[in-house]
């Protein structure tokens, strides 16, 4: 995701980071090396870790249970999460050259952030719960459907793993 800022607001929040998309600038081949640092397009650009999720973590039912202790998490536990996997750049461009900075820590405007999608995904799974169970089955058929035009996309069908032996 990208937030653009004014320069002023880079320069007062990471004077180091600045400095150097400066000097990178000045050292490059750009037809636009001579820019004013006040002309260049500043912007955060963050990037949150997924972790992914093995066939044999589907089979075995690791993966359930892992999205099952994912889903009893508070909200502020699942905010401190996504914050957590989250990395910012401040990044600098103009024209077709641009450098990015990695920085500590995500601005504060991706926490606001963060907080206003996880509301909207909750809201959007309270207003899907409260759905008759054949609205919920064909909006997954559609949703499915969907996937399946998508080039690339590969669709499997695994039976419920047996249950162990005692």
């Amino acid at each position: 995701m990208k937030i653009p800022i004014t320069y002023a607001e880079a320069k007062q929040r990471h004077p180091k980071e600045v400095a150097a998309c400066v000097r990178a600038l000045r050292a490059s081949s750009s037809t636009h090396k001579a820019a004013s640092p006040s002309k260049l397009e500043w912007e955060y650009s963050i990037s949150v870790s997924v972790e992914g999720i093995t066939m044999d973590q589907i089979r075995s039912g690791e993966a359930r249970k892992r999205a099952e202790a994912e889903a009893k998490l508070s909200l502020e536990e699942r905010i401190k999460d996504q914050l957590e996997r989250s990395k910012a750049c401040l990044v600098a461009s103009v024209g077709r050259w641009l450098h990015g900075e990695v920085l500590d820590t995500p601005p504060p405007e991706w926490e606001k952030n963060v907080r206003r999608e996880i509301h909207k995904l909750d809201e959007e799974r309270r207003a899907y719960e409260a759905l008759p169970e054949s609205e919920k089955e064909l909006r997954k058929r559609e949703s499915l459907a969907g996937a399946m035009r998508l080039k690339g996309f590969a669709a499997f069908s695994i039976p419920e793993s047996p249950k162990p032996k005692k």
